[in-house]
């Protein structure tokens, strides 16, 4: 849910106009969203002053403690210099705020988690500002206000496993939808643990490139049912990895594996905890770039159970650099 209307710190007003004259009206306030959104979890993005102040005792948190799974909230007032959600994407870039949820829906769109694509955004949205800040101060946006804003704009909430992970060096896992699942890099030698293959998985680098997209296709035996792929695109990143996103709907309870064609000499990796949900998802997953453009193949194959018939492979081409 997105709002964008006059906010405080316990309350967020609905705008009327009745006979030319403005008149405020309380649309969410600390006493009342509990039970105006009682129903499912979900994500709540105020483009309103304050209420995110103090970062305690405000309507954010009042929502975080009912069924708000996260937030973005200002900590102070901010100014709607400039917002413009008509302007062309070039104008945009000139201290227009839309611009940051422009790249923050990129990012989500190209399978970015939220709180990735929350940080993505806030630094496409800085460096425009700075960008902009060389053409002179202008009466409509100015940089000065957005830049204000940028600063005072919070994510709050629950930071997703995805993101977490690799600030503790879990770097081996892959991600769905919220799920995250450590990744078995280790085989016993011995009484010592050594690296099985190259490191695959969700790892902590960011974006160092444009995401390209990626042509995808399937081998289809499954018993019931099949994949069916919406996107794939990949990523450079800034750790020597490149990151695939694949946009897909599938049968729910398949086990995921992703290697190298034909037998998984560069990379190799299978969950034995991972399951489709059988809902549209996206799954991500970082490949070292030499390991990835060294392959001829990269398959992932989606398998019931324990069977030698009963899978799908999606197979895409070795990376491009």
């Amino acid at each position: 849910m997105l709002i964008n209307s006059h906010g405080q710190r316990d309350n967020i007003d609905q705008c009327v106009f009745e006979n030319g004259k403005e008149k405020r009206i309380s649309f969410l306030n600390v006493d009342t969203i509990d039970n105006a959104l009682d129903g499912n979890p979900y994500y709540l993005d105020c483009w309103t002053c304050l209420t995110g102040y103090g970062m305690t005792d405000n309507l954010t948190t009042a929502a975080l403690n009912g069924r708000c799974v996260g937030a973005f909230s200002a900590t102070a007032n901010i100014s709607g210099n400039g917002v413009n959600c008509d302007a062309s994407l070039s104008d945009m870039a000139k201290s227009n705020f839309y611009y940051f949820y422009y790249h923050y829906l990129k990012a989500l769109h190209e399978g970015q988690t939220r709180s990735a694509a929350f940080c993505a955004a806030q630094q496409a949205y800085g460096e425009a500002l700075m960008k902009d800040s060389a053409n002179g101060i202008r009466g409509e946006g100015n940089y000065q206000f957005n830049l204000y804003n940028l600063l005072t704009y919070h994510n709050f909430g629950v930071i997703e496993p995805s993101v977490v992970w690799p600030t503790f060096e879990a770097t081996g896992y892959i991600s769905q939808a919220g799920q995250s699942v450590p990744k078995e890099t280790y085989q016993q030698s011995g009484q010592e643990e050594v690296p099985s293959k190259p490191a695959i998985g969700h790892t902590s680098g960011m974006s160092s490139g444009e995401s390209s997209p990626v042509e995808a296709s399937c081998v289809n035996r499954l018993a019931q049912g099949s994949i069916t792929v919406h996107s794939c695109t990949v990523q450079p990143l800034d750790n020597g990895y490149v990151r695939y996103a694949l946009n897909y709907d599938a049968p729910e309870g398949l086990n995921v594996s992703i290697y190298d064609r034909p037998s998984g000499d560069l990379f190799n990796l299978t969950m034995d905890t991972f399951r489709t949900l059988g809902i549209r998802s996206t799954l991500m997953f970082d490949i070292q770039a030499e390991c990835a453009a060294a392959a001829s193949e990269i398959c992932i194959k989606f398998v019931r159970g324990n069977s030698v018939s009963d899978f799908c492979v999606v197979v895409l081409p070795g990376y491009q650099k």
